[in-house]
């Protein structure tokens, strides 16, 4: 009885880390991303993702430094930590698409939110111009930072939004505001 507590317990908790627009939308991956968002003169968006720590934050919890701050449990497997550090922790299966490589760390829908209203717009346009935040979330604010970056997290040493958001800064140089 325990067990199923704790682990319905952990689904709401990672649940409520979800964009807003998550619900009833499926999760692509980052992979699909790249696909439109690594061409140089859309920012090579993706190339820029893949040099943060958040690309890397799932392969972090490998690390014996993880091992250690967990005690000696693989970090890798533990909800508390991958709630954080891996997109689909936070997800239900049933609304990861199979296009979705787990695994991945911090992607690019754990700030933006599902990607599958958004290709699917995409695809049926020529227009890029008509993105709205109800597709994909354009530009996720502090709120959305906050949900891993905070005391919770054994190795936190405070928060700073500006700072860490010209860190992760991969703006579409065509568009003139963002």
């Amino acid at each position: 009885m325990f067990a199923r507590t704790f682990e319905l317990a952990l689904v709401v908790s990672a649940t409520a880390l979800l964009p807003a627009a998550a619900f009833g939308q499926q999760y692509v991956g980052s992979e699909k991303c790249k696909t439109c968002h690594n061409a140089k003169d859309k920012g090579e968006m993706y190339t820029k993702w893949k040099a943060t720590q958040h690309a890397k934050a799932f392969e972090t919890l490998g690390s014996e430094a993880a091992k250690k701050l967990n005690k000696g449990a693989d970090a890798q497997k533990e909800g508390k930590c991958l709630k954080c550090h891996n997109t689909e922790a936070a997800v239900p299966a049933d609304k990861l698409a199979k296009s979705f490589k787990k695994d991945q760390g911090v992607g690019c829908e754990s700030c933006h939110g599902p990607g599958d209203k958004h290709v699917k717009a995409r695809m049926a346009s020529e227009d890029d111009s008509t993105v709205t935040d109800a597709e994909v979330v354009r530009a996720p604010g502090e709120k959305t930072c906050l949900t891993c970056h905070n005391k919770e997290s054994p190795t936190f040493k405070g928060f700073k939004f500006a700072e860490a958001a010209k860190k992760i800064e991969h703006k579409n140089p065509s568009k003139k505001s963002q």
